[in-house]
């Protein structure tokens, strides 16, 4: 039969669309990690100054931010941070993880933080969200794993994984 209320029309074309759109994501997800693990996926290296990958990412994920209980906060190294890494991947990661952090924090602060530790560039995301049980850190980053706590929040449970194959890629360490 055929819906002749607009409104109801509507919301079952913005339920489709909201379902379209994570299932996409999910398939887009899993076909990008499997490439990476597979070792089929070209990554493109070369230097840059790590801080300015995070401020974009920061400055993006930011300004789509509507929550104004949320307070978001850079703290950019004084120093130039140059890598010899893929800057593309580098900022995916960094945007997956700016975007769990206001997932899971919805209300105090978001704070990006990048500094120098040893011979290494470092990035820190840390917010005042939910948090994670001490016993459930081990499975942080393995595919599809979600909390029990954070089951309700939308998600598929592969970016952290995803983020996680990169980052051994190119030869850093994330946890």
């Amino acid at each position: 039969g055929t819906i002749d209320d607009p409104q109801e029309r509507q919301s079952y074309v913005d339920e489709l669309e909201s379902n379209s759109t994570t299932l996409t994501s999910l398939v887009n997800g899993i076909l990008d990690l499997s490439k990476i693990e597979s070792g089929t996926t070209h990554f493109t290296y070369s230097d840059f100054d790590i801080s300015y990958v995070c401020h974009d990412m920061f400055d993006s994920e930011q300004t789509t931010n509507n929550n104004k209980d949320i307070q978001y906060v850079l703290e950019l190294s004084d120093e130039h941070l140059d890598v010899y890494s893929d800057m593309q991947r580098i900022a995916q990661v960094t945007q997956i993880l700016l975007k769990n952090a206001k997932r899971f924090t919805e209300k105090g602060k978001i704070t990006m933080r990048t500094e120098r530790s040893d011979n290494f560039a470092k990035v820190s995301v840390i917010d005042t969200g939910v948090g994670i049980a001490e016993n459930e850190l081990d499975n942080l980053f393995q595919r599809y794993f979600r909390t029990d706590e954070n089951k309700s929040v939308d998600g598929t449970g592969l970016n952290l994984s995803l983020c996680r194959a990169i980052i051994v890629v190119l030869g850093g360490e994330i946890g």
